[in-house]
């Protein structure tokens, strides 16, 4: 059995839609008994309509502070502590777009609301310019007040989410529910969140078009994911 794990946006979606052909090849590599993974910044109830279409089995979210499985249900979820968000909160900058997630739904948050859910797993911090140079910025700034947290650039998006968290120990607790060795273990992604999961596998593939810094940590470089996924599988796509 191999796992292929994907990152979603800009990796298995590419100009805003999924190439029928990658989509076809899924269909076949789920079929002959593997297992697709989603691994993605991005909060369940953007991602539970994808598994009907890719036949995902499992997909981290929120760069791995939630996981849940084919059917949607919750396997794995760590959530930030209510004081650091409210720290956080308190120094909202007003040239920055801020969203809070509880995993599920988000929400536009602004320096000295309430927080909106009883749970956030997860804060998504872009410029109103979407200047990628401000969230650089900015991630320096949000170091430096000491909260417990973990933060990632995400192309022109930081990413912040509960301390020790990351796509790769996420999939290592898929991993362990499939009891699968590194080499079953196939990733790819295109951005800086995708660095922790790109290291800690060595069939690491970065998209050519994405992060210079993901592409320096990872062992080979592919157009889209449906290269990753052998051809000699699949006669009919020669």
């Amino acid at each position: 059995m191999q796992i292929l794990v994907s990152d979603l946006d800009g990796t298995l979606i590419q100009d805003r839609k999924i190439d029928e052909l990658v989509l076809r090849k899924l269909y076949h590599f789920t079929n002959e008994g593997n297992k697709f993974v989603i691994a993605t910044g991005r909060g369940a109830g953007q991602v539970v309509h994808l598994q009907k279409a890719t036949g995902y089995s499992f997909a981290v979210c929120c760069n791995g502070s939630l996981i849940i499985d084919s059917s949607g249900e919750i396997i794995y979820a760590k959530y930030m502590d209510k004081k650091d968000v409210e720290k956080f909160i308190k120094i909202i900058p007003e040239d920055l777009l801020v969203f809070m997630s509880d995993g599920f739904d988000i929400v536009r948050v602004k320096q000295g609301d309430a927080i909106p859910y009883e749970n956030i797993c997860f804060i998504s911090v872009t410029a109103k310019d979407f200047s990628a140079k401000r969230v650089h910025e900015f991630k320096k700034e949000v170091s430096e007040l000491n909260l417990n947290i973990s933060a990632v650039i995400n192309s022109v998006h930081l990413d912040l989410g509960p301390s020790d968290i990351s796509k790769a120990n996420g999939i290592e607790i898929v991993q362990e529910i499939l009891g699968v060795k590194d080499e079953q273990i196939s990733v790819v992604g295109d951005q800086e969140n995708d660095i922790s999961m790109c290291t800690r596998y060595e069939n690491s593939y970065a998209i050519t078009d994405g992060s210079p810094l993901l592409k320096e940590v990872s062992n080979h470089q592919v157009d889209n994911i449906g290269l990753i996924i052998s051809d000699e599988t699949f006669d009919v796509y020669k």
